[in-house]
């Protein structure tokens, strides 16, 4: 038995960690300290950008930064930003986006 199969989380086990993580085909992977200025910067101005052209031409879109997608019950990402359509997840992303 590898320690892979003795360490295979779910999404249960993930909402109960402190910290930043995501989980991976059940498992835990540490997420980096936070980013560098340059890339807040660089994210940030990126968020704005899609934020507005979001509110002018789609109003079932949403723009995200930093929110979970649970792919499915050992997979959770967390994307720096995220252009969601019609995801009826509460808080978590449920589904890929759309790509028009």
């Amino acid at each position: 038995m590898s320690v892979a199969e003795i360490l295979h989380y779910t999404y249960d086990d993930y909402c109960q960690w402190e910290g930043e993580w995501e989980l991976i085909e059940g498992i835990p992977v540490s997420m980096a300290p936070a980013p560098v200025k340059i890339h807040q910067q660089l994210a940030g101005g990126i968020f704005m950008l899609l934020n507005q052209s979001m509110k002018d031409n789609c109003s079932a879109c949403e723009v995200l930064y930093e929110v979970d997608w649970k792919i499915n019950e050992e997979t959770i990402l967390r994307p720096d930003i995220v252009l969601a359509y019609e995801d009826e997840g509460k808080s978590y992303l449920t589904k890929a986006p759309k790509i028009m």
